[in-house]
C-alpha cells in the first residue's frame, strides 16, 4: 500500500503592519503633557499667594471671586494635561483626538495673543514710562519686545505646533487604532464637530464659574450692563443654552448647528452694541474695582471703545467661518 506523502503544516504568519509604530513618540509626548500639567498645578498655590500679596501691597481687598476663577482654570488645565498625557502613553485613540483639539486651540489662541501683544506692547512700555518709570533707550525697548515675543512664541506657537504635527500623522492615528481597537466616544462624530462641541461645553462651565462665585458679576447685554440677580439669571440661561448646543452638536443634530450660529451672532451683536455705548471703565466700577485699580486699568488697558469693538469682531469672525465649514457634517433628520 502506497504511503501518502506527509504534508508539513503551513506556518502561521502574523499580519505585517502597514504603518510605522509610533508608540515611542506617544510615550515621549505623553510625558511632556504630564509635565505641563504639573506646571499648571504648581500655578494654583502660586496664584493664591500672589493675589493675596498683591492686594496687601496695593491696600485693597482681595478679589476672591476672580482668584477662585483663575485657580479653577489652572486646576482644570492641570487635570486635562495629566489625563491626556496618561492616555497618550497608553496609546488611547480618545487621547489622540483630544490632544489634537487642544493643540489646535492652543495654537490659534497663541497666534491671536502674540498678534495683540505685538500691537499693544509699545503702548504698555510708553504708559510705564509716563507713570514715572525710568525711560528706556530705543535699543532696550526693541530687545525687550523681541525677548518677550520670542518667549511667548516658544510656548504659544512652537509647542502646540509640534503637538499638531505629531498627533496629526497617519502613523500615530493607525498606532492608536491598532493598540486601542474599541471605538471610543470621540469617534461618535467628526473631529471638527467634536472640537466645537467641547468648546461649547467648556464655555457653559466657564459661565457658571463666572456668575456663581463672583459677587460683583457684570455682563454686557445689548447696549446695557446687567448686574446682581439679573446677571446671575442671564448667566445661567446662557450656560444652559451652550450646554444644549454642545450636546446637539455632538449628536450631529442640525438644530444644534443653528442654535450655535444664532448664539455666536447674538453674542457678537450684544458686545458691539454694548461697548459702542458703555465705557469699559464703567463696567469695572460696577464690578467693584477700587479707584486705584481703575486708574491702573485706564493706564494699561487698551481694549476700550473702538479697540474693544475691533477685538470682538476679530475674535468672532473666525468662529463664524469655522461654523460655516462644519455645516457640511450636518444633515436634516428624517
Amino acid at each position: 500500500m502506497t504511503e501518502l506523502p506527509t504534508v508539513s503544516p503551513v506556518p502561521e504568519f502574523s499580519p505585517v503592519p502597514t504603518f510605522k509604530d509610533r508608540r515611542g513618540g506617544l510615550i515621549a509626548f505623553g510625558i511632556l503633557l504630564i509635565i505641563a500639567g504639573g506646571f499648571c498645578a504648581l500655578s494654583v498655590p502660586l496664584m493664591l499667594v500672589g493675589q493675596v500679596a498683591a492686594a496687601k501691597q496695593a491696600g485693597v481687598a482681595t478679589d476672591y471671586g476672580t482668584m477662585f476663577m483663575c485657580m479653577a482654570m489652572y486646576g482644570a488645565l492641570a487635570a486635562i494635561f495629566v489625563c491626556l498625557g496618561v492616555g497618550s502613553i497608553m496609546a488611547r485613540r480618545w487621547a489622540r483626538a483630544l490632544v489634537l483639539i487642544l493643540a489646535w486651540s492652543w495654537l490659534l489662541v497663541g497666534v491671536v495673543g502674540i498678534g495683540v501683544m505685538a500691537v499693544i506692547m509699545p503702548n504698555i512700555l510708553a504708559a510705564t514710562q509716563a507713570a514715572g518709570g525710568q525711560p528706556l533707550p530705543a535699543g532696550a525697548r526693541a530687545f525687550g519686545m523681541f525677548f518677550a515675543l520670542g518667549c511667548m512664541s516658544l510656548f504659544l506657537l512652537l509647542v502646540p505646533l509640534l503637538l499638531v504635527i505629531f498627533y496629526g500623522r497617519r502613523d500615530v492615528k493607525a498606532t492608536c487604532e491598532a493598540r486601542d481597537p474599541t471605538p471610543r466616544w470621540t469617534d461618535a462624530c467628526p473631529l471638527p464637530v467634536l472640537a466645537i462641541s467641547l468648546f461649547q461645553a467648556f464655555s457653559a462651565a466657564s459661565w457658571l464659574l463666572m456668575v456663581l462665585p463672583v459677587s460683583h458679576t457684570v455682563v454686557p447685554f445689548f447696549g446695557c450692563l446687567l448686574s446682581g440677580a439679573a446677571a446671575i439669571l442671564f448667566g445661567l440661561v446662557v450656560s444652559a443654552f451652550l450646554g444644549y448646543g454642545a450636546w446637539a452638536m455632538y449628536r450631529l443634530k442640525l438644530a444644534g448647528w443653528w442654535i450655535t450660529l444664532i448664539g455666536v451672532v447674538a453674542m457678537m451683536a450684544s458686545g458691539l452694541l454694548t461697548f459702542s455705548r458703555v465705557d469699559m471703565i464703567e463696567m469695572y466700577r460696577q464690578m467693584g474695582k477700587s479707584e486705584q485699580q481703575i486708574r491702573q486699568l485706564q493706564q494699561f488697558s487698551f481694549f476700550q471703545g473702538h479697540s474693544m469693538m475691533l477685538f470682538i469682531v476679530l475674535c468672532m469672525l473666525p468662529v463664524l467661518g469655522y461654523l460655516l465649514y462644519v455645516k457640511k457634517y450636518f444633515r436634516p433628520q428624517a
